[in-house]
C-alpha cells in the first residue's frame, strides 16, 4: 500500500518539513561525485526511484529539478561544498516555476557528517524564515538529505515550537513517504543533539 505522503513529495527521496513552505531532499543535480561508492549509491537510488514511480522514468537532474521547480519551489538552499559535487546553479537560470517567479539559488556549505558553528547555522534557519516570509518555498538539501538537512530541519523545527525530541519523531514521520526512509536522519549522534539541545 502506498503511503499518502509520498504522492505529495515531488520526488522519491524529497519531503515536506512543513508543507508548502520548506522541502527537503537529495541534490537535485548530478550525483556522481568522484567518489565512487557514493557513485555506486546514486546508480542504486536512481533505479529504486524509477522503480516506485516509473511513470517519472529514471530521475536524472532535469527531472528532479523540475520535478521540484514544478512543485512550486522559489529557492534552492545547498549545504553541500564547493567542488563536492557537480553544480546545477546553471539549471536553474533558465527555469521560472508555475507563478514566474524567478528561482534563486544560495549556497550555505556545511562539512559532511558535521554540525556549523551555532552562528552559522542560525544565519542558515534565518535565511529561510526570511524566503518565507517572502512567499518563497524553499528546498534545502545536501548530497542523501540525511544529515545536514536532517539537522536544519530539525533546528528549523524546533524554532518554529517543537521541542528537539518532537522535531526527531518528526521528521521520521514525514520521511516515511521515502523511499530511504528506513535511514536516520540526521545520521551522527552530533547532528542529533544539536537537534536536541538547540536553542535560537
Amino acid at each position: 500500500m502506498t503511503d499518502n505522503r509520498e504522492s505529495t513529495n515531488p520526488t522519491p527521496y524529497s519531503y515536506w518539513a512543513i508543507t508548502d513552505k520548506l522541502l527537503a531532499g537529495e541534490y537535485p543535480g548530478d550525483q556522481h561525485p568522484k567518489n565512487y561508492f557514493r557513485t555506486l549509491v546514486s546508480k542504486v537510488y536512481s533505479i529504486l526511484g524509477f522503480l516506485s514511480r516509473p511513470s517519472q522514468g529514471v530521475m536524472n537532474s532535469d527531472k528532479r529539478i523540475k520535478a521540484i521547480v514544478d512543485a512550486g519551489i522559489h529557492t534552492f538552499l545547498d549545504l553541500t561544498e564547493m567542488d563536492e559535487l557537480p553544480e546545477y546553479e546553471h539549471k536553474l537560470n533558465s527555469l521560472n516555476n508555475s507563478d514566474n517567479t524567478t528561482i534563486k539559488y544560495k549556497r550555505m556549505a556545511i562539512k559532511d557528517r558535521t554540525v556549523p558553528k551555532k552562528e552559522f547555522l542560525k544565519q542558515i534557519l534565518d535565511f529561510i524564515d526570511k524566503e518565507v516570509k517572502n512567499n518563497r518555498k524553499v528546498y534545502v538539501h545536501c548530497l542523501r538529505g540525511l544529515g545536514r538537512t536532517g539537522t536544519i530541519v530539525g533546528c528549523y523545527l524546533v524554532r518554529n515550537g517543537l521541542s528537539g525530541e518532537d522535531a526527531l519523531q518528526e521528521i521520521y514521520t514525514l520521511r516515511q513517504g521515502m523511499l530511504n526512509a528506513w535511514m536516520q536522519s540526521p545520521q551522527t549522534q552530533e547532528q542529533i543533539q544539536e537537534v536536541i539541545n538547540w536553542k535560537d
